[in-house]
């Protein structure tokens, strides 16, 4: 299964991804006054508790652009944290 973390589109989101098919897909801001530095790490935890993501990810796959290069810059940050930590490879 894979985990995609789309921040080029204007509502950033998290995809859980198996056999081609879009399983799950939680929005990560829910207004535009919320930073997606600030609330990426708190939906990601949502995610892991409900879908016990430790156990199933085998890939992980981060959007690169075009888009916000603070929005880029810490999707991919975040992507590489979980890659480094979960020892999981990262597809762009």
């Amino acid at each position: 299964m894979f985990l995609l973390l789309d921040v080029v589109s204007s509502i950033p989101e998290f995809y859980l991804i198996n056999d081609k098919k879009i399983i799950v897909s939680i929005q990560i801001l829910q207004n535009n006054d919320e930073k997606l530095s600030d609330a990426i790490i708190p939906k990601y935890l949502e995610l892991k508790e409900a879908y016990k993501l430790k156990e199933i990810i085998t890939h992980l796959i981060v959007t690169t652009g075009p888009g916000s290069y603070t929005a880029l810059r810490v999707g991919a940050s975040f992507i590489a944290g979980l890659s480094q930590s979960m020892s999981l490879p990262v597809s762009i």
